[in-house]
């Protein structure tokens, strides 16, 4: 119809083909012009993807503005939605070489954030470098290059791997980014992805990195992954007292109870930030409460190493299969320890399922009064398990664990426990 319009304004004189025809960027503006609702988006996309890759340069350059309504935006995401890929990612491309203005790469970075994959990562990084070789990117290019990260791995999280392939060979600002967008995903791969980046690129960098276990490993079950626990431990061996801090502190997120002997040493470090950070570590890994001195941890630890060398296997075995009055004393002895932490709970864990209802009783409440995240691992692992009384037992000793501080709180009474099979 509008063509018609013009046509008869032009005179009756005039044909079709001698109507001047429109650019690209002139049909994106007329088709846009008519987008002022939500209903408007599905034909205007529709419209705009069908004039092809030649649209993608002014549909970019509208979205570069950041000045279109909520529904012209729309618009023009769904229609490069709807497009090849080769349409798109060759223009983003050229932003590339040489660098485009900041504000058309935002853009680009945007669209890949919510379409690109793991083939584009080189140049979701093209396109996230400074203007400036030399030169930090601008806040808003770095938060756009982890955006545009981010994207990437929610819907491919096997890019991961890519992204860690790529870390030596990116400039500092992207392993920044590529740190920022590993430390949130959600589990122990996670973790194991950042520990893998230690020791690859610089010593700023390996301080970003412990930093982002430390914070991310806090409110997660005990690490288990070996490897990854035993890459943060070589960080206190650092000559760097702030390395030397980071990792300490890592390892008391990660709950790495192994590490404690090589905290203890620690404490006899001459410089009193090591010693002050281990000896928090030291007091989260085993609840233990001694003065920062190296002589009071040592005996301690030493006391510890002597009973899993020569009660630890005869406490275990009388748990399993000893007589009542024999698994008690067991129970009770194993309840004492702290050293070892991941150790100790499974062996209550063990006693948790004894037949006798006072065994499992006392079992729980060992259970809940080791560091809480073992505490709660453990609780929770026994939630799961097959026998429903056991089950609900656990349940509420997992309750008083979550009603707040230790000192705040009163472990729960649990009822008395019938025969367990």
């Amino acid at each position: 119809m509008p063509g018609l319009v013009l046509l008869l304004a032009l005179g009756p004189g005039v044909r079709a083909q001698d109507a001047p025809r429109r650019t690209p960027a002139q049909q994106v503006e007329a088709i846009l012009a008519e987008v002022r609702r939500s209903s408007d988006v599905g034909a205007a996309a529709g419209q705009l993807a069908r004039i092809g890759a030649q649209a993608v340069e002014p549909l970019l350059e509208k979205l570069s503005t950041g000045q279109e309504s909520v529904p012209t935006r729309a618009a023009i995401l769904a229609a490069l939605a709807q497009m090849s890929p080769e349409q798109v990612l060759g223009f983003l491309a050229s932003l590339a070489r040489p660098l485009a203005p900041e504000p058309r790469r935002l853009a680009g970075l945007d669209l890949l954030a919510r379409f690109g994959g793991s083939a584009d990562l080189r140049l979701v990084f093209e396109l996230g470098s400074p203007s400036e070789a030399d030169a930090p990117p601008s806040p808003e290019l770095q938060r756009a290059l982890e955006a545009a990260l981010a994207g990437i791995l929610s819907r491919e999280p096997g890019a991961a791997r890519a992204l860690a392939d790529s870390f030596t060979r990116v400039p500092p600002a992207h392993q920044a980014a590529i740190v920022a967008v590993l430390a949130p995903r959600p589990g122990r791969e996670a973790l194991a992805a950042l520990a893998d980046l230690l020791g690859r690129a610089s010593v700023e960098t390996d301080a970003l990195i412990l930093y982002a276990i430390g914070t991310t490993a806090r409110s997660q079950a005990p690490a288990s992954d070996l490897a990854a626990l035993e890459r943060v431990r070589l960080y206190l061996a650092h000559p760097d007292a702030r390395l030397v801090v980071l990792a300490s502190t890592a390892a008391a997120a990660l709950q790495d109870a192994g590490g404690v002997p090589d905290l203890i040493v620690l404490l006899e470090d001459g410089r009193a930030n090591v010693r002050g950070a281990v000896h928090g570590s030291l007091q989260a890994l085993t609840g233990v409460r001694l003065p920062a001195e190296a002589d009071a941890w040592l005996a301690w630890l030493d006391e510890g190493l002597a009973w899993w060398n020569d009660r630890s296997d005869d406490c275990r075995a009388v748990i399993v299969s000893g007589d009542p009055q024999d698994a008690a004393t067991a129970i009770h002895e194993v309840a004492r320890q702290r050293l070892f932490v991941h150790e100790v709970a499974p062996l209550l864990a063990l006693a948790a399922r004894r037949p006798e209802p006072d065994l499992a009783r006392s079992a729980l409440r060992a259970l809940s009064a080791l560091p809480e995240p073992f505490a709660r691992a453990t609780l929770r692992a026994l939630v799961a398990q097959a026998d429903p009384e056991l089950a609900e037992h656990a349940r509420q000793a997992l309750e008083g664990l979550q009603a707040g501080p230790r000192e705040n709180r009163t472990l729960p009474r649990l009822p008395q426990l019938r025969s367990i099979p």
